[in-house]
């Protein structure tokens, strides 16, 4: 979202996109760039004196309504990202405007710090001692060189250039669309002008992933293909001169340019241009942030470690928030099916009732010592619903594995290089899921001690599925711990299993195991097994595929084999097919977190 703001004539702020609208109609209300005018106590926009702080605080005001609306509950807490090169005066100035847009209690963070413990974890290594440079390219340029400390990264030099970055670029490309000697400040209204300058920003975005674009002028002046060749001719001096603010701020810092490594982020470091025109200056080919436009935003979500409290409260030392009640609902859902399985499950030997032509055909164990053979197990045995119940144990337990976190003592030595609380959440992980396993072995035992039969077949259907999935999770909870990320939908999401999947599952074992009892009754009954067969494959195409459409792909076939496999005899076979598929949804949570941006995936509804 562009920062610029426009105040209509009745004192009416906008902002964003609305802003570059309207200062085509009215351009005398048009601020670009307010935050250029902090340390003014008024602008003159639209006839009136304005206060700066109500121009800012209007944007901030729109991205904490957008999070209320989002998250379904009002901001409370919020950090900014700031340029170091901000004093005591500017930083309380911004306090002032985030309080005024309700962004509740606030805390900031220099934003080159941010990028640099974003950096590390995303998996970057600096040593205690090492030198960065981080250049910012966003309207300007600021580029900061940090020392990193045992206790974190210390700023030792920080210079700024305003006519180093995308607002020049921007200038400079709205000048040749206007193709008229002087530019688009000779002769051209100031409404013409704003809308030649938003032409140029979008053009500038599009040229950064394709070789050209058209571009729509105001009139009477005809479209324009822009290449990508042209912005980066009119980029490239721009982009030298961050380079050489590299040079300076290094220098600034008594440093050589080799001992430092140089980083570019901010939304100019996406242009191709910026890492080529920088590392012709400095001599070497600098680290561009993965996305960098937002590098400095993910760094002070996870830089400050907990959220800022009120001054009268003390600073809570814990890491993953516990979640509201409503998130309770994610965890007693796959618990209360687990438990209604079991118990089902355990119910065989009141339905059997003593009745001796009820014989399971088992076939794992032989007659002999320590062995029984057919004749001695007189129920018809579910494995299937016992390899989910005992599934659903575990998934219940891992949902709230950011609750158990939370309650683990923390101290310095649980938290990784950028400060996060990685190393408390894999503990979490770790212990729900030994708790997990160990629920479903005391289904095991609890089953086998009911029915007075061996236990061993019984923890080889509770346990032994369940094992790729607790590798699975040992994995991540590992992974969790040494890279120290946070996923950017939150821990509770992320842990939190599809619903419908454990509903459909649960329905369909259940009615699977009630026709047991009467497979050969009549055609309907086996009809009706064969629709719980189906809802065990629906349950597992859930936990396979997230959009809709992809659900219904997989769905489809996999229901369909599982109720052409439902039998008596085939109930192991389903149940080990769910616990695949929970598995697999692990090895997504595994595969998001790894190689994937964070936001770049929805959580499971």
């Amino acid at each position: 979202m562009s920062s610029a703001v426009h105040v209509s004539a009745d004192g009416t702020i906008s902002t964003g996109e609305q802003a570059w609208q309207a200062a085509a109609i009215t351009p005398d209300g048009f601020e670009p760039c307010p935050l250029r005018l902090v340390g003014q106590e008024h602008a003159l926009l639209a006839g009136r004196q304005v206060p700066v702080v109500d121009l800012v605080a209007a944007t901030l005001a729109r991205m904490a309504g957008e999070a209320a609306r989002i998250a379904g509950v009002a901001v409370q807490q919020s950090r900014l990202a700031v340029p170091a090169s901000w004093g005591p005066v500017r930083c309380t100035w911004l306090r002032r405007a985030a309080r005024r847009a309700g962004l509740g209690e606030v805390s900031l963070v220099a934003a080159p710090v941010a990028v640099a413990e974003h950096l590390l974890a995303s998996g970057h290594s600096f040593p205690v001692g090492s030198y960065l440079a981080v250049c910012d390219i966003g309207g300007g340029a600021e580029v900061t060189v940090l020392r990193r400390g045992s206790a974190g990264f210390e700023v030792l030099s920080t210079l700024t250039d305003q006519d180093a970055g995308g607002l020049q670029i921007d200038e400079l490309l709205a000048a040749s669309l206007d193709g008229r000697p002087g530019g688009t400040d000779a002769g051209v209204a100031a409404g013409v002008r704003w809308q030649l300058l938003a032409a140029a920003r979008a053009a500038k975005a599009t040229v950064s992933t394709q070789a050209a674009v058209t571009v729509q002028r105001p009139a009477p002046y005809p479209p324009m293909v822009v290449t990508a060749g042209q912005v980066e001719t009119l980029a490239g001096p721009v982009l030298q001169r961050a380079g050489r603010l590299v040079l300076d701020a290094v220098a600034a810092a008594e440093l050589a340019v080799d001992q430092v490594s140089v980083v570019l982020a901010g939304g100019g470091a996406a242009m191709p241009a910026a890492a080529r025109a920088v590392g012709e200056v400095v001599g070497r080919e600098p680290l561009v942030t993965g996305e960098p436009g937002v590098a400095a935003v993910r760094g002070a979500a996870a830089a400050v470690g907990p959220a800022a409290v009120g001054p009268d409260q003390a600073m809570p030392d814990i890491g993953p928030p516990v979640p509201p009640f409503r998130r309770f609902v994610a965890l007693a859902v796959p618990a209360a099916a687990s438990l209604a399985l079991f118990v089902d499950f355990a119910a065989i030997k009141a339905r059997a009732g003593g009745r001796d032509n009820e014989v399971y055909r088992y076939r794992d164990y032989s007659p002999g010592v320590g062995g029984f053979g057919p004749g001695d197990f007189h129920y018809k045995i579910n494995w299937g619903e016992l390899a989910i119940a005992g599934s659903l144990a575990v998934v219940a337990c891992l949902c709230a594995a950011a609750l158990l976190a939370s309650v683990l003592p923390v101290n310095a030595g649980m938290r990784t290089p950028s400060g996060s609380d990685g190393v408390q959440m894999g503990g979490g992980l770790l212990a729900s899921l030994v708790i997990g396993l160990a629920g479903a072995g005391l289904y095991a035992v609890g089953a086998a001690g009911y029915i007075a039969a061996p236990a061993a077949p019984f923890l080889k259907w509770a346990i032994v599925p369940l094992l790729p999935l607790a590798v699975v999770v040992a994995v991540a909870a590992i992974a969790v711990a040494r890279w120290g990320r946070r996923p950017a939908v939150g821990w509770h999401v992320w842990l939190r299993f599809p619903i419908s999947s454990v509903i459909a599952a649960t329905a369909g074992m259940l009615l699977v195991h009630y026709t047991f009892w009467h497979w050969t009754d009549t055609p309907l009954i086996e009809t009706a097994a064969r629709f719980g067969g189906l809802l065990i494959g629906v349950g597992a195409a859930l936990a396979l595929a997230q959009p809709l459409p992809y659900r219904v792909v997989v769905a489809a076939p996999l229901g369909a084999a599982t109720a052409l496999l439902t039998s008596p005899d085939s109930t192991g076979v389903l149940g080990v097919i769910y616990v695949l598929a929970v598995t697999v949804w692990w090895a997504q949570r595994l595969w998001q977190l790894a190689y994937r941006p964070p936001a770049a995936w929805q959580p499971p509804r």
